[in-house]
């Protein structure tokens, strides 16, 4: 396709200028490049750099080790610096919707959450490859690193509400099942952005360790490896899963299907325990 299209990855942030402020998390952050990066290649069209660095209150207020600054993680790629502004301030805008037949000349914006996973189905390599690519060497050194199997534990705590939080007793059921049914000598790695106070209960399990590779994009990517992951009902469990393709286990999903095979992905809230633990016990076949 020949055209003078440029599609625009828009990440959110309550007030943009330079950086952003009060922007979402990098998971929701991800749909947003992975869809502008699929548009682009579908259409051959050039992509401006998604301006990543933000600035968040929250993440000092709770004292979470990640501020969220995203700052130092991605090399720019596509158009950037001062042609990038200049785009911004002068061009056109289309909706991501928009009949590109029916354009010739401006930016395709590509912003929200849209409909998450869905329209990225069978694209994980390429959006994988591409990730690979703009990730800088220090976070691609930590990921590289893990070569062992294990199991990752996702348990988001700390911008969560009691109500949307996963008790740790269930997240406790499943490792257990997996240790005496499964495996006995799994490693289990914990992602969280809660405390080791706070999640003692799951840290005293056996062969279970904290994990926190530098950045929240290391542990995105090192979930990724994973042989199965344990999510909360969060989008950065799903990243994990879906850059892997790997199988893994909801309590419950507000977002739908992650995997392209929707056989390796469970919800307990959909599902009984007899199919979860069935699943889960082939994966060690």
């Amino acid at each position: 396709m020949t055209s003078k299209l440029i599609v625009y990855p828009k990440l959110p942030s309550l007030h943009h200028f330079i950086i952003r402020f009060r922007g979402s998390g990098l998971a929701n952050c991800l749909f947003i490049y992975a869809r502008a990066l699929v548009l682009a290649n579908r259409y051959q069209l050039k992509i401006i750099n998604p301006s990543w660095i933000q600035f968040n209150l929250g993440p000092y207020l709770r004292r979470e080790k990640d501020k969220r600054h995203y700052n130092g993680l991605f090399y720019s790629f596509g158009i950037s610096h001062v042609k990038k502004n200049w785009l911004l301030l002068t061009k056109k805008r289309y909706q991501e919707t928009a009949q590109l037949e029916d354009t010739s000349n401006g930016l395709i914006v590509v912003e929200g959450l849209g409909d998450y996973f869905v329209g990225l189905k069978h694209h994980s390599e390429m959006v994988k490859n591409h990730l690979l690519s703009i990730v800088k060497q220090q976070a691609l050194a930590n990921y590289h690193a893990v070569t062992d199997e294990f199991i990752g534990i996702h348990i988001r705590l700390g911008d969560y509400d009691v109500e949307s939080r996963i008790t740790l007793d269930w997240y406790l059921e499943k490792m257990t099942f997996i240790h005496e049914k499964c495996n006995p000598n799994i490693k289990f790695l914990v992602f969280s952005d809660g405390t080791a106070a706070e999640l003692e209960k799951v840290l005293s399990f056996k062969q279970t360790k904290m994990a926190f590779f530098g950045s929240a994009i290391a542990d995105i990517l090192v979930l990724s490896k994973a042989k199965l992951i344990i999510a909360s009902d969060s989008t950065f469990s799903a990243w994990g899963a879906y850059l892997g393709q790997v199988p893994v286990l909801f309590n419950k999903r507000h977002f739908p299907p992650v995997l392209d095979n929707t056989e390796k992905e469970w919800v307990q809230n959909l599902q009984s325990n007899e199919i979860i633990e069935s699943g889960i016990q082939s994966l060690f076949i």
